[in-house]
C-alpha cells in the first residue's frame, strides 16, 4: 500500500475506533454475515483470515462458531478495541497488525480456507493498484480450493441515490438508542472518488468521522480477482443470497481459487 493509502486507512481507525461499534452495532446483521460465511468452509471447519478485522465485529461472532479467525489491520487503535472484546466475550483472535495490501507481518501463515473483506474496507484503498494488490496478498495466503470473499457498497446505487448530484445530505434517526446519523456525501464521478463524514449523535454526544473511499464497481473486482488467479463464482446484493442487481444495497463477490487450474 502507498504511504497516502496507509495513512487514509490508518486515519480511518484513529477516527472511527472509539465509536464504530455505535455505528454499526453487533447483532443481528453481524450474525447473518458470519453465518453466510460459515457455509463456504468444509465441513470440518477451516483456516480463516479477515481483512480489515477492525473492532472484530464479524470476526467474533464467526469465531464463536469456527473456534479462532486471524484478523489484520492496519489501525492500532481499532485492534486495541477488538482484542479487549475479543477477551470480554472469550472468543479466540489472533490480531495483527499489517495493511491488507502488504500481509507479510503475517509471516508464514497462510492455506487459508476463507479470506473475506467487508463493511466496503476495499473501498478505502482509493488506488486501484493497491486495490489489486491486496487481491493478489490474500489469493497468495488462500489454499487451493479456498474461497475470497468482497463485500462493499454497491456503487451503481449510490450513484443512483446521489440522483446525478455531486453533494447529498440525509439524517437516519434511531429513537430506540436516542441516536441519530447525519451523513453528507461528496461525490467527484469524473476522479472516481467518493468523500463522506459521518456525525452520530448519540444522548447528548457527538462524534465525528470521514471517510475517503474509491468508487470502485463489482466488475472492477470481478477483473483483479482473475488477475490475482481466482474465478469468479457467485454474486449477491445482501448476505441472504439476494441475486445481484445494480439497484441492490450491497455488492458481494466471491471468488475461488483453483485446485490445479480448475
Amino acid at each position: 500500500m502507498n504511504s497516502t493509502t496507509s495513512a487514509q486507512a490508518g486515519d480511518y481507525g484513529r477516527q472511527f475506533a472509539d465509536f464504530y461499534d455505535r455505528l454499526f452495532p453487533p447483532g443481528k446483521a453481524a450474525e447473518l454475515t458470519a453465518e453466510a460465511l460459515t457455509t463456504l468452509l468444509p465441513t470440518s471447519g477451516g483456516r480463516v483470515l479477515e481483512l480489515g478485522v477492525g473492532t472484530g465485529r464479524i470476526a467474533i461472532p464467526l469465531a464463536r462458531r469456527l473456534g479462532h479467525v486471524v484478523g489484520v489491520d492496519v489501525s492500532p487503535e481499532m485492534l486495541t478495541v477488538l482484542r479487549e472484546a475479543a477477551e470480554r466475550e472469550k472468543v479466540d483472535i489472533t490480531a495483527v497488525e499489517a495493511d491488507i495490501c502488504d500481509l507479510s507481518p503475517l509471516g508464514n501463515q497462510d492455506g487459508f480456507d476463507l479470506a473475506y473483506c467487508v463493511c466496503s474496507t476495499l473501498l478505502l484503498v482509493t488506488n486501484p493498484d493497491d486495490q489489486r494488490r491486496a487481491l493478489r496478498e490474500a489469493a497468495a495466503r488462500l489454499t487451493p480450493g479456498g474461497h475470497l470473499v468482497i463485500e462493499t457498497h454497491n456503487i451503481p446505487r449510490v450513484l443512483s441515490m446521489a440522483g446525478g448530484q455531486p453533494i447529498l445530505t440525509f439524517f437516519v434517526p434511531t429513537p430506540e438508542r436516542k441516536a441519530g446519523i447525519l451523513s453528507s456525501w461528496f461525490i467527484d464521478k469524473a476522479a472516481g472518488e467518493w468523500r463522506t463524514s459521518q456525525v452520530l449523535l448519540e444522548d447528548g454526544t457527538i462524534h465525528i468521522g470521514s471517510e475517503h473511499l474509491r468508487l470502485t464497481t463489482g466488475e472492477q473486482f470481478d477483473a483483479y480477482a482473475t488477475d490475482a488467479g481466482l474465478v469468479p463464482t457467485h454474486r449477491f446484493s445482501d448476505w441472504s443470497g439476494t441475486p445481484y442487481t445494480e439497484e441492490g444495497h450491497m455488492f458481494v463477490g466471491i471468488y475461488r481459487k483453483p485446485v490445479n487450474g480448475q
